[in-house]
């Protein structure tokens, strides 16, 4: 068992089934919360931390079958193990079927219910954990994608930044306009004097 104390209510119309019940669980260390009718149960799951629910489906009032609902759609987090005299498999079935971790019959409680009640607890925690490690998952995903879309705009933003530095203005595109003369001029260096005065003579 956790070290935290795990909290157990018990829901039947017969004191000696709820006695039956709390000191069977007390003795291994579960806290125990009794209720007699549906009503006073939904008082205790307001005001307590309830982990796991025993509830007897003959009641009157509201059956454990009804009240089984209202736990699943009010408190998903709490385990429901089902208590009834009646060994009927169509009813078993039923109760399965409405989200019951387990069905004991009355007459093997004390064979049973400790085992009935652990299985149930150890469902609903790796239930807990799998919804944990989901959020946790989650998390990362939206973290992971919030830095991409980042990463993305500043992307784009480097992106219109090169975009810009590379556009010419049309006017310092055009040809310059230079003195024609000068691109006229011949500039011979390699002409050495002698070749000048041979030049000279040949011109005369």
């Amino acid at each position: 068992m956790p070290n935290d104390p795990r909290h157990i209510l018990i829901v039947d119309d017969e004191q000696d089934i709820r006695s039956l019940l709390k000191l069977t669980l007390e003795d291994k260390g579960y806290v125990c919360h009794t209720a007699e009718s549906a009503k006073e149960a939904i008082e205790v799951l307001n005001t307590e931390s309830v982990d796991l629910a025993l509830l007897d489906i003959i009641m009157p009032e509201m059956t454990g079958l009804s009240l089984s609902k209202y736990v699943k759609e009010t408190f998903p987090g709490v385990a429901i193990v089902f208590v009834t005299s009646v060994d009927d498999m169509n009813l078993a079935f039923d109760c399965v079927k409405e989200g019951a971790d387990d069905y004991i019959i009355k007459s093997k409680i004390n064979s049973r219910v400790l085992q009935a009640v652990g299985q149930a607890l150890e469902r609903r925690d790796a239930s807990r954990e799998r919804e944990r490690q989901l959020s946790h998952l989650e998390e990362l995903l939206e973290d992971q994608a919030t830095a991409l879309r980042h990463k993305s705009q500043e992307i784009t933003a480097l992106n219109r930044m090169f975009r810009e530095g590379l556009e010419v203005d049309p006017e310092e595109a055009k040809e310059p306009n230079l003195d024609r003369e000068l691109l006229n001029v011949e500039v011979r260096p390699w002409l050495t004097e002698r070749d000048a005065d041979a030049g000279s003579q040949d011109d005369a």
